[in-house]
């Protein structure tokens, strides 16, 4: 994280430079900025006396931004009115072991304990206190009613509402044949939804479940760390969103249709009743539900972004794939960010995704959206008129592939 951090300063700041040719003198100011840093947090846990582990993800976005801004200073401070090919590392570590280079050390390393223990005081403290008593005196569930409904939205109408509709209106288009699309403006409540998908019951359940991720989705959307809770709250969203998705709900019919028909007969095994009730048993399956969700959840997420509309949302919500035998998923959340869980292995989750912004990416995205699409999607009213598409899992394999290749030049 260290050299890092300093590495990115030095390369933005002085971009003509070998970046090996600076490599030694990166390494000795990226140890000066770890000791401050060590410091600095050593001299603030002694203080802390109660911290809720939901808070980490903030305190540790802070320590990142700490770290930046400290790593700013350091190259500012010490190449300013010098050419940076002209110091070297033997000089930087004389300066620091000087009594003027180990004051600088301590100060800024005492600017920053306190720095952090009055935000501890002020924000992280009294938010602790606040969880750990909430959790001793969890508030009594309110009864929930379940209403009764005739169409069910199998694409959340708060994410259309908030995310893609212009003026309460989005762009939809629709299939006409292979690369040819129909386009009009519809209301953000015509699409996304048909009658008699799912029982009153799991229906409220989706309710509840879109009603979790909307916070982890505006945080997520704001490159704003996501707690543990607020993480898996997100990946079920995601999961959940592309299983009651009526592509995915007619091929598990499809797929169970021999097994069912051989159990109870032709006539009751097509009963639209007896199918629904069928599909509805995925939902209450834990196992596959973590067969699902735990190798998205330990895969690299990525934000990629973009400052023209280019992603789109398919009639499918989301697309599911394998990429070197990994899974992988990509769902755009809004028409200039989509997130992809990248299926590149992780042990530990980052507190916030990786942010990529790339046009050849973007557009990859983009086409493997439309070519997963069944009849139609819906786009921002700026979006260009759809391309030839390709076929969806060579778009993807080469998506992941130019992932893979932006997030080791990052590195």
């Amino acid at each position: 994280m260290f050299t890092s951090a300093i590495s990115r300063i030095v390369q933005k700041k002085f971009p003509q430079e070998n970046e090996e040719t600076l490599s030694s003198l990166v390494s000795v100011w990226a140890e000066v900025l770890k000791s401050i840093i060590d410091r600095s947090q050593e001299l603030f846990l002694e203080q802390v006396s109660v911290l809720h582990i939901d808070l980490k993800p903030e305190m540790t976005m802070s320590l990142i931004n700490t770290v930046n801004g400290i790593a700013e200073k350091i190259v500012e401070a010490r190449t300013a009115k010098r050419n940076v090919v002209d110091i070297t590392p033997q000089e930087e570590r004389a300066f620091y072991a000087s009594a003027e280079g180990k004051a600088l050390i301590e100060g800024t390393t005492n600017v920053i304990y306190l720095a952090w223990l009055k935000h501890y005081r002020k924000r992280w403290e009294p938010k602790s206190k606040k969880k750990l008593k909430k959790e001793k005196s969890p508030p009594q569930p309110k009864r929930r009613y379940i209403k009764t409904v005739e169409t069910n939205h199998y694409i959340p109408r708060f994410i259309l509402k908030k995310y893609w509709a212009e003026s309460g209106t989005l762009t939809r288009h629709a299939r006409v044949n292979r690369d040819n699309w129909e386009i009009r403006q519809i209301g953000f409540g015509e699409w996304g939804h048909q009658k008699k998908l799912y029982s009153d019951k799991l229906e409220d359940r989706f309710s509840l479940i879109e009603g979790d991720a909307a916070e982890p989705i505006r945080k997520i959307l704001a490159t704003y760390p996501l707690n543990d809770p607020e993480r898996l709250a997100f990946l079920g969203y995601l999961v959940v969103n592309k299983l009651r998705n009526p592509s995915y709900r007619r091929l598990l019919i499809e797929y169970m249709l021999p097994v069912t028909t051989a159990e109870v007969g032709k006539e009751e095994a097509n009963n639209p009743e007896f199918q629904r009730d069928i599909y509805e048993t995925i939902f209450e399956n834990n196992d596959l539900y973590d067969q699902i969700a735990s190798p998205l959840l330990w895969s690299r997420w990525v934000m990629v972004r973009t400052n023209e509309p280019v992603f789109v949302l398919p009639d499918t919500a989301s697309i599911w794939g394998t990429f070197n035998g990994h899974r992988i998923l990509v769902a755009p959340l809004t028409p200039t960010a989509c997130f992809v869980s990248s299926g590149i292995l992780e042990t530990e989750k980052r507190v916030i995704p990786d942010e990529l912004s790339n046009d050849e990416l973007a557009r990859v995205i983009s086409r493997s959206l439309i070519a997963s699409c069944q009849n139609d999607f819906v786009s921002h009213s700026k979006f260009p008129k759809p391309a030839a598409t390709g076929l969806k899992d060579e778009l993807l394999s080469r998506a992941c592939r130019i992932i893979g290749e932006l997030l080791n030049l990052a590195e």
